[in-house]
């Protein structure tokens, strides 16, 4: 009895690791991935390389689980912030005005709070990217003249 028991055990070992593997272990290997594209785009951001940076954290947005909210929500201020860098102005203040949306809509202030500061720090980023463009514009034009 005692070796039946042992060999249904052995033989059932393989279902158990199976059903693992399709079902938490896909979140696991979604989560390994989108690390490793948020690395890179890290890596990118202080070679800055604003572009690639871009196609890494669109990467890591992609292979992220959809549950993760909070992760997804930094992951696109990053991608917005470095948009900023890159010169998509208007499309990098569209997504920070919808992360703000979003995390007004929250019910955990502490939570709200952070986000608010994380976009406060990233539209000052904004605004000294446009200065220094309009500056340089400026200057340009008095140059020609």
């Amino acid at each position: 009895m005692k070796k039946n028991l042992i060999i249904l055990l052995w033989a059932l070992a393989p279902v158990a690791l199976l059903a693992y593997h399709y079902g938490p272990g896909q979140a696991g290997l979604a989560r390994e991935e989108a690390k490793a594209s948020i690395q890179a785009a890290l890596d990118f951001e202080k070679k800055e390389q604003w572009q690639q940076a871009i196609d890494a954290y669109n990467e890591a947005l992609a292979a992220l689980p959809g549950n993760e909210t909070a992760k997804r929500i930094q992951l696109q201020l990053a991608r917005a912030n470095a948009r900023i860098y890159v010169g998509e102005l208007p499309e990098a203040m569209f997504a920070m005005e919808h992360l703000l949306d979003e995390a007004t809509k929250g019910d955990d202030q502490e939570h709200i709070q952070a986000k608010l500061d994380a976009l406060t720090e990233a539209s000052g980023n904004l605004a000294q990217k446009m200065y220094a463009e309009q500056a340089a514009q400026a200057e340009a034009e008095g140059g020609e003249q």
